[in-house]
């Protein structure tokens, strides 16, 4: 199994666990799955729901690679009426949203007033093990530099190590491409490769979401531990997964929020 494959196994996992909280009767409603990327959620949840939309940027990186149509929208106003939609589910996308407060208004604007927010985002745990496992890694990408260069052996051969993790690495000075290659990039918007700490903590989260105002029904942790490198990723089951994040932390936290009417979430 590739690790692309293990990898929407788990995203899969993820979801199934984050709608089992709910107890919905899902034939009866309606929902948008926000950032859908590939289209991989949403061929799942069309088959569960009444109706499923999936949307996402018109520059996604998935655009060349999807396995369902999805609608393309500005970045800015989803193109959808108000009152929509029954439920809105967003996984590992809202990390990576610049203008959070103005997409969190659309969402009010176009879910039904007694509708559900399903959010799953990466926590903590994803940041801290991520960050020790590149490194592990790193040795893995050396050996493999001196194994092609010895088998290519070609004298005009430009190979460069960093380049295995960064590739935009190619027209920088060497001071920034041992940088870079020592501190990986972040992985969302927000702060830099240290501090994006605590915007995965759930209790930023938490307050971010009261703060446009969403009522927070629940959040919790999804039970699954994985990292952003792919070096042990089909090496450890699904079970054994589950099994570490009991004593290692969760890789990804659902929240589910609700509209707050009485604060006027949609103004």
């Amino acid at each position: 199994m590739s690790n692309e494959v293990f990898l929407n196994t788990i995203r899969e996992e993820e979801l199934k666990t984050a709608f089992k909280k709910l107890n919905l009767e899902t034939s009866n409603y309606n929902i948008l799955d926000f950032g859908a990327g590939n289209g991989l959620h949403l061929e799942i949840l069309t088959k569960i729901f009444k109706s499923a939309t999936g949307v996402d940027i018109e520059n996604s990186s998935f655009k060349n690679n999807r396995i369902s149509g999805i609608i393309e929208y500005d970045g800015i106003t989803l193109p959808f009426a108000d009152n929509s939609f029954d439920i809105i589910f967003s996984s590992n996308t809202l990390e990576h949203v610049d203008n959070l407060d103005i997409i969190e208004k659309e969402f009010a604007r176009i879910l039904k007033d007694n509708g559900t927010c399903v959010i799953i985002l990466p926590s903590h745990y994803w940041k801290i093990w991520t960050f020790l496992t590149y490194y592990l890694q790193i040795p893995i990408i050396i050996f493999n530099f001196f194994k092609r260069a010895f088998v290519t052996k070609k004298k005009n051969s430009q190979i460069n190590i960093s380049s295995n993790l960064n590739p935009g690495m190619k027209n920088e000075n060497v001071f920034n491409k041992i940088t870079r290659f020592l501190l990986p990039e972040k992985h969302g918007v927000r702060g830099n490769y240290f501090t994006e700490f605590f915007y995965f903590y759930p209790n930023w989260w938490v307050k971010h979401f009261k703060n446009n105002r969403f009522l927070i029904r629940d959040f919790f942790p999804l039970g699954i531990i994985y990292t952003g490198n792919g070096i042990f990723l089909t090496k450890i089951s699904l079970a054994r997964r589950r099994s570490l994040a009991k004593f290692i932390g969760s890789t990804c936290y659902a929240y589910i929020l609700k509209l707050d009417l009485t604060g006027k979430a949609r103004n």
